[in-house]
């Protein structure tokens, strides 16, 4: 079939002016055309079926087109469909007609003995936890039996009492603190078959930030939990990001005054960071706007009146995690905006307005820097007018401070 196909592309280019295929093309182009030969013709054998014939028709050819959107077959017409049909004699004058189907044999069912009453079914603990849970299917591997392994089985994957106790134990370390939960964390790294518990550990982590007394060791301790959670392949984070994406947010947002001492504040506002940077990192293939829609958030809090100098602080330098894309094109044009709010006592009230500054110049300094280098291995600075235009307007807000981020002195002579 391979072979004809080809030829029949060739055929059809040259009725359409294109002389010669090459090799590459046509033989891609022959194997999609006879994918989708298959695939009409594949359709029709169901509506074939569902007809109760056993005969293929032009008709059926023409609906599968229709469903694919191709134009219909034209010069072709079907003969009669051919239904199968059992007549019963009602009355002299009246035949009753009816479509001769195969029916099933209740009398055979009903012979038979009753299969075996089914045990109670039991669980080791209640997995369905919360609203956010989520039903994990797995698919089995393959068996020796060819005919099996072309089904596809699936089994929900939940905890066993192994699992159960492991959990149990490691919730005990979070509490226990110390060299003891620095051990757990460095073996749960590398732990494989642990997925099942994911749905517990972002429960318990929600369970501790609902409580409005929070304790700082607590917070970095749950941050290194929620960095496990993403770093170990096992656990399938990828189902549940947005619950990850708000546990963060929370971390971040947390008030100043619940937490003592101005470097706890700041440590853990750095440490959520990394987390933003973690997830960033592996959830980007699969939801490619994600920065973008964190960036966007983080620009919405920077403008919200409630939003403290420390999560200021801490929203600011998570921007670094979002890369080089989002910091110029969501960051760079609300600048203006974030310094008026610096030097408004009614936005960030107290000394601490210096944090939020300094983490700016900081981000639009990295930023610059990397865009600036980027386009002198490229050697196209003199390309980017609105570029150079955005750039005069940070610098114009900004400063002098800009130069020490700046690539050479050419780049900084651009700008």
């Amino acid at each position: 079939m391979t072979e004809a196909s080809i030829l029949s592309t060739n055929e059809i280019a040259q009725s359409l002016g294109i002389l010669k295929i090459p090799a590459t093309v046509n033989k891609s182009v022959s194997r999609e055309a006879e994918l989708m030969i298959l695939n009409v013709i594949d359709n029709a054998k169901l509506l074939m079926i569902t007809s109760k014939r056993n005969k293929l028709t032009v008709n059926d050819i023409n609906e599968s087109l229709k469903m694919m959107n191709i134009e219909p077959l034209y010069g072709y017409k079907s003969w009669k469909n051919e239904v199968h049909h059992s007549t019963i004699r009602y009355t002299q004058f009246l035949d009753i007609k009816y479509l001769k189907d195969e029916q099933i044999q209740t009398t055979d069912i009903s012979s038979r003995s009753l299969l075996a009453y089914p045990l109670q079914v039991t669980f080791d603990c209640n997995w369905l936890v919360d609203n956010h849970s989520k039903i994990l299917l797995k698919k089995k591997g393959k068996t020796k039996n060819s005919s099996e392994s072309k089904n596809k089985n699936y089994e929900i994957d939940h905890p066993s009492k192994k699992l159960k106790f492991y959990y149990e134990t490691s919730i005990e370390g979070f509490f226990y603190g110390g060299v003891v939960y620095e051990m757990m964390l460095a073996k749960m790294v590398s732990d494989e078959g642990v997925g099942p518990l994911l749905t517990y550990y972002l429960d318990f982590i929600e369970n501790i930030l609902e409580n409005p007394k929070h304790e700082f060791d607590q917070i970095r301790k749950i941050i290194k939990l929620a960095k496990i959670l993403v770093i170990n392949d096992s656990f399938n984070t990828i189902t549940c990001q947005d619950r990850i994406v708000s546990i963060s947010f929370t971390i971040l947002l947390l008030p100043a005054k619940n937490i003592p001492f101005d470097q706890n504040n700041i440590l853990m506002r750095d440490e959520c960071s990394e987390l933003f940077q973690l997830f960033c990192e592996k959830f980007s293939p699969f939801n490619i706007h994600i920065r973008a829609q964190i960036g966007e958030r983080f620009i919405e809090l920077l403008n919200d009146e409630t939003t403290d100098c420390y999560s200021a602080y801490g929203i600011i330098s998570s921007f670094v995690s979002l890369g080089l894309q989002t910091i110029k094109y969501v960051l760079f044009p609300n600048i203006v905006m974030i310094l008026e709010n610096i030097q408004n006592d009614y936005f960030y009230q107290g000394p601490e307005r210096h944090l939020v500054f300094d983490s700016l110049v900081k981000i639009i300094g990295n930023g610059l820097y990397r865009d600036l280098f980027s386009m002198h291995m490229h050697n196209n600075l003199q390309l980017n007018a609105s570029t150079q235009e955005l750039y005069d307007q940070l610098m114009g807000v900004v400063g002098l401070d800009m130069m020490k981020f700046t690539y050479d002195s050419d780049s900084y002579e651009f700008i």
